[in-house]
């Protein structure tokens, strides 16, 4: 069997870069980066040859991985049970030498509660635990621990965007992708044209009324990462839609910025343009 397309990755993790948070689309080649990267400790670890130009690895007393989902119906355990099964083995008997894979934990529950699951375990690798770790989510919210926790930092798997359709690069680079693809995905896939177009309009009114309930409002503290107690009440939810119509225009703007080619006066320009979107001079 030759794998033609198969295409090579780097990776370099350190004590200043313990954590990896890896986003990206579906399909775009995450799952088989932490695969790979699994295979590679373990035949290093067992003196096989490892299929690498270099490779300088330290020594690692356990690789943990948490990937794919499937229920236990004998021992009536749900898909989300025998996921958080395993993530407890994995925080329980991890050290600072182990190796730790996760691929979308939290996925199976509600929105809120897989967000703060993913925070709080992200958190606790990352502060107590200390192993090497690669965490591929599209949880895009944990992208801000970067800088807020030592040793995390954000890659993503590169996806290029063509007319209507979308090329996966399968090469793995710095930052975050704060972009899922899945309802391109889907199109690819073959879903109605009709419940495509649906979905696109529903996810623009997502993103314009939850993305800042989320992010300013609501769940977490950014700067602290904290849990917030919501209290919703009518007088409450006016506001917050008067506030989110107020807000839209300003992320329509930040939409379109790129800010790996933002110079110095484009930043400036663009602060007044915000201000102006505010009605503040």
């Amino acid at each position: 069997l030759i794998l033609e397309n198969f295409v090579p990755n780097d990776l370099e993790l350190d004590e200043n870069r313990r954590f990896m948070i890896l986003t990206g689309p579906n399909m775009g080649g995450k799952s088989t980066y932490l695969k790979t990267v699994g295979l590679v400790v373990l035949m290093a670890h067992i003196g096989s040859f490892v299929p690498a130009d270099e490779a300088i690895i330290g020594e690692v007393d356990g690789i943990f991985s948490r990937m794919g989902s499937g229920d236990d119906i004998l021992r009536g355990r749900s898909t989300f049970m025998v996921e958080m099964l395993e993530m407890a083995y994995i925080l329980r008997n991890s050290t600072e030498k182990s190796l730790i894979l996760l691929d979308e934990v939290g996925r199976g529950t509600s929105t809120y509660d897989g967000l703060a699951l993913a925070w709080a375990i992200s958190e606790h690798i990352a502060k107590k635990v200390r192993a090497r770790t690669i965490f591929a989510t599209h949880f895009y919210q944990l992208t801000t621990l970067e800088g807020s926790l030592k040793g995390v930092f954000n890659a993503h798997v590169e996806v290029a965007e063509e007319e209507e359709s979308l090329r996966f690069l399968y090469e793995v680079k710095p930052g975050a992708l704060l972009r899922s693809y899945g309802i391109e995905v889907a199109k690819l896939a073959g879903i109605d044209e009709e419940i495509i177009s649906r979905a696109y309009q529903l996810l623009k009114e997502l993103e314009i009324t939850q993305v800042p309930k989320t992010l300013q409002l609501g769940l977490f503290s950014l700067s602290t990462g904290k849990a917030k107690r919501r209290i919703s009440s009518p007088r409450l939810e006016q506001k917050e839609e008067v506030s989110l119509k107020r807000y839209a225009p300003l992320i329509e703007e930040l939409k379109r910025v790129n800010p790996d080619t933002l110079r110095p006066i484009d930043a400036l320009n663009l602060i007044y343009r915000l201000k102006e979107l505010l009605g503040e001079s």
